[in-house]
């Protein structure tokens, strides 16, 4: 597949300046004025994604959303992308120590958590999670992230591909931490081992599994969508708590809510995620048409 890529791409060399040039000088710039560079750049990054912009614009208006907040939000999913790559590079450099979050829905995760068989928390892509997830874990609630380590991008070239990719992804990790990849052949047997130790696992359940075979359609955003019903399987053997999660928010100030864990018992394997399915999906629905700037997949719907 890579060898029919492109050799080079700008998003190889916007990769390449990010992992070396711009974080070396992000190592010792004051934080402020790293921001306050993001701000003058938005002119310049709002033309440079204005066909990535529009995309959007339309999914969200596709999606219910009115045309004039869609426009809004448009203008800040792309500012909210470009201020992420920054808050990632805050996450290597401080850690949470500066980062203030409000939390709503705690008492649902640690109802889950006295249980005793660990929980399951499903999300969406948001501009907000790793910053969210990594505040959580500092306030004593770690959780194992599940995720890809080779995901499909189809703006890299070989470059990118070869050399860029991986050692983003690898930078990623020290942002993250505490996560596990789905090519790891002993992927299950981690989350399930987080699970039966009491603790808390995180899947996205936002993306479009089409390429997995145990899936579920449903409408999502008003557009049809395959979602892997893996999770749900898990949830049903290990009879841990199942709750929805979205965060939102930049820099230094956060917002994470958690809903209340959906009913679990007496279901078949056959029926467990059909019945599951649509209380997530609801949930994660109402928070990204009232926060649309903060979900990352417009693009991708």
């Amino acid at each position: 597949m890579a060898d029919s890529l492109p050799w080079l791409t700008v998003k190889d060399l916007l990769w390449f300046v990010y992992l070396y040039p711009f974080r070396i000088a992000a190592a010792t710039l004051p934080r402020g004025l790293l921001y306050a560079l993001a701000r003058l750049a938005d002119p310049l990054v709002q033309y440079r994604s204005r066909r990535g912009r529009a995309a959007a614009i339309a999914r969200m208006i596709q999606a219910g959303i009115s045309p004039a907040d869609a426009q809004q939000a448009g203008r800040r999913f792309v500012s909210n992308a470009a201020t992420r790559v920054l808050d990632d590079l805050m996450l290597r450099r401080e850690g949470v120590s500066r980062i203030r979050a409000t939390v709503e829905g705690l008492e649902y995760l640690d109802e889950g958590i006295a249980r005793g068989r660990g929980v399951l928390l499903l999300s969406a892509h948001t501009y907000a999670s790793r910053p969210a997830k990594r505040y959580l874990a500092a306030q004593g609630y770690p959780i194992l992230t599940v995720r890809n380590r080779q995901p499909p991008d189809a703006l890299m070239g070989r470059v990118g591909a070869r050399w860029l990719q991986p050692r983003y992804m690898e930078f990623l990790h020290g942002v993250i931490q505490d996560e596990v990849y789905i090519q790891d052949p002993e992927c299950s047997l981690k989350i399930l081992k987080r699970l039966r130790a009491g603790g808390i696992v995180n899947i996205h359940l936002d993306l479009d599994a089409r390429a997995v075979s145990k899936a579920e359609e449903f409408p999502f955003l008003n557009v049809p969508r395959r979602v892997a019903s893996g999770p749900f399987d898990v949830a049903r053997l290990t009879r841990c708590a199942l709750i929805p999660m979205f965060s939102r928010g930049r820099g230094k100030a956060l917002f994470i809510r958690f809903g209340a864990p959906a009913p679990a018992g007496g279901l078949a394997r056959e029926d467990f995620a059909r019945a599951a399915l649509p209380y997530f999906v609801e949930f994660l629905e109402e928070r990204i048409r009232e926060h649309p700037d903060e979900w990352e997949l417009w693009t991708r719907l």
